[in-house]
């Protein structure tokens, strides 16, 4: 069985305040660990959705 990284629901509505599902300043904490790990060669896959 593969393995894979999904990266899922990076949107503006979520991570960007004045946005009507935006879910608060610490959830842009995972921003550079997301771009981190979409930089790097991907073993496993990373799929971003």
């Amino acid at each position: 069985m593969a393995n894979a990284v999904l990266v899922v629901d990076m949107l503006r509505g979520f991570l960007e305040e004045g946005y009507p599902l935006y879910i608060g300043e610490k959830s842009r904490q995972i921003i550079p660990n997301i771009q981190r790990l979409l930089e790097q060669p991907a073993q496993p896959p990373i799929i971003a959705a």
